[in-house]
């Protein structure tokens, strides 16, 4: 409950803040920027210390999630160019709608607002999309559907897929639809957008947290 109380302090002050302060603190390599990419650097680091520590399918998977938090990291800092400030190469600055190295920003995976776009199977295959839709099935729809129906639980537990618990999973949701409805009702949607991309790579940390601990004991 904390992370849920923190997480909607966050969210609720941010959309609150003057809108100069608002964009200080989530503007590329600001604090809200380097706090979400040292969560998913924390993150990549854990996973490989479990995955070394585990065997079989269940190694397969935090191998996975050391790729997966380091492309994050890799992405929100694209590739460190926002904080060592090396320039993007012509040929690729041209096919990125903001100049710089990485695959999120890339033309064709641009655009895809679920608040001011319809919903189609267009508007899901952009990048925000797309990594919404993997987060919110892997920490949102497995772990709902493992408890109701036995033979999914059985399979998962079978093939040593790692679930994230309850508590962190409805803080999580708390504070995400938080940040969605401050938007709703009129707050500023860019510094919200930096703020939750923040709270997804704090979620991912927390979950491997609780694995390795589960590990050890």
């Amino acid at each position: 409950m904390v992370f849920s109380f923190f997480g909607l302090f966050l969210v609720i002050g941010l959309a609150t803040l003057p809108g100069s302060v608002a964009a200080d603190l989530t503007e590329e390599a600001g604090l809200v920027e380097t706090l979400g990419a040292a969560a998913f650097f924390g993150a990549a680091a854990l996973a490989l210390v479990i995955a070394l520590r585990s065997r079989g399918s269940q190694r397969g998977f935090f191998l996975m999630w050391v790729f997966l938090a380091a492309l994050f990291f890799g992405e929100e800092t694209s590739y460190l160019q926002h904080y060592i400030g090396f320039s993007t190469p012509e040929a690729y600055a041209v096919l990125n709608a903001q100049n710089e190295l990485n695959i999120h920003n890339l033309n064709p995976l641009q655009g895809g607002s679920l608040i001011d776009e319809p919903l189609t199977l267009s508007t899901l295959m952009k990048s925000q999309n797309l990594f919404r839709l993997g987060f919110g099935l892997y920490f949102g729809v497995l772990p709902l559907l493992s408890p109701i129906i036995p033979r999914f639980r059985v399979f998962l537990q079978r093939i040593q897929v790692p679930i994230i618990g309850k508590k962190i999973m409805v803080s999580s949701w708390l504070v995400i639809g938080s940040s969605f409805l401050v938007v709703l009702a009129g707050a500023e949607d860019s510094p919200i957008a930096e703020l939750r991309e923040m709270i997804y790579a704090s979620v991912i940390l927390f979950f491997i947290i609780a694995h390795a601990r589960k590990q050890e004991s």
